[in-house]
């Protein structure tokens, strides 16, 4: 299994681990969009120059693919095409993109019927060169992306189940976002905090059991790649040690 490191912890230590344990990064560089505005100078950056797997987190401040609004949609297909031009440069993997859901903003409804008529139009000049996973943020069940992905029914277009999130969020176990997401589930989000606050702890720092989510994820026989999405520089290496005695990545 594929492992990727967020770029949320100190570059040094980021380049120590990619070294140590042959894993990936996933960059947060191109989500702000000042980056997005001059890419050329994070081109140079380290990660791009060496054999380690890269993916991309996409930009989401003010952004929304659901919006009711022209020129807000127009802004957030600018940025989604410039991220996705800048992952085409360094080869990226994968692009994360957040769903733009908010229950106090958009019924159900309205949020599926603008979300497929966006992503329908950002997709018509895309391939499976790249893959794009659409990831839960604030959402309280799992039916949100399910619905979306299964409607859009793209090969290369699937879902990032964040279980920090989830584990806040929802009125549904984790136990029910994998079985039921299972199918479309390329990618995870890992990490951990006490169902209250989005605190991006190592794996072994909240209330989330790892053992039990790894256990199921191998009953449900898939496969997907998993960013530690860690804050803390001591738990993230603690939690790359776990997942190595765990043999859940081998």
């Amino acid at each position: 299994m594929k492992v990727y490191i967020s770029q949320l912890v100190d570059d040094n230590l980021i380049n120590k681990l990619q070294k140590q344990y042959n894993i990936g990064v996933e960059l947060i560089d191109f989500s702000i969009a000042d980056n997005l505005d001059n890419p050329s100078k994070y081109l140079a950056n380290n990660y791009y120059n060496n054999e380690s797997p890269l993916a991309l987190h996409g930009p989401y401040f003010d952004l929304s693919p659901a919006t009711f609004d022209s020129l807000i949609y127009q802004a957030t297909m600018t940025r989604f095409n410039q991220v996705y031009a800048a992952a085409q440069k360094i080869k990226a993997n994968h692009i994360i993109f957040h769903s733009g859901y908010l229950k106090n903003i958009y019924f159900y409804e309205s949020w599926l019927t603008n979300s497929i008529i966006f992503w329908n139009d950002f997709l018509k000049d895309k391939d499976d060169s790249i893959q794009i996973y659409i990831e839960n943020v604030f959402e309280d069940e799992y039916k949100y992306l399910l619905e979306l992905v299964k409607i859009i029914n793209k090969p290369y277009f699937n879902i990032c189940l964040d279980l920090g999130h989830a584990n806040i969020r929802s009125k549904y176990n984790l136990v029910d976002w994998l079985t039921n997401l299972a199918p479309y589930l390329k990618h995870l989000h890992l990490h951990n905090n006490n169902g209250q606050i989005d605190s991006h702890n190592g794996l072994l720092y909240g209330s989330i059991n790892y053992d039990e989510v790894f256990n199921l994820i191998n009953k449900l026989k898939i496969n997907p790649t998993l960013t530690l999405e860690i804050n803390n520089d001591k738990q993230l290496i603690e939690s790359l040690q776990y997942l190595e005695k765990s043999n859940f990545t081998k």
